[in-house]
């Protein structure tokens, strides 16, 4: 968790799924099992704690 911006992952073979942790009911964005790894290396480059 970084301040307020928390999010929740649920990470599967077909891919992960993220959403706010705060607002759940806002929905979520689905991203395949190839973009997944991506995303998490460019978070950690820009400092988040993932």
């Amino acid at each position: 968790m970084n301040g307020d911006r928390c999010v929740e992952a649920r990470v599967a073979t077909a891919g992960a799924d993220i959403r706010d942790r705060r607002n759940r009911d806002a929905g979520h964005l689905s991203f395949p099992a190839s973009e997944w790894p991506p995303l998490v290396r460019g978070a950690q480059k820009r400092g988040s704690s993932v």
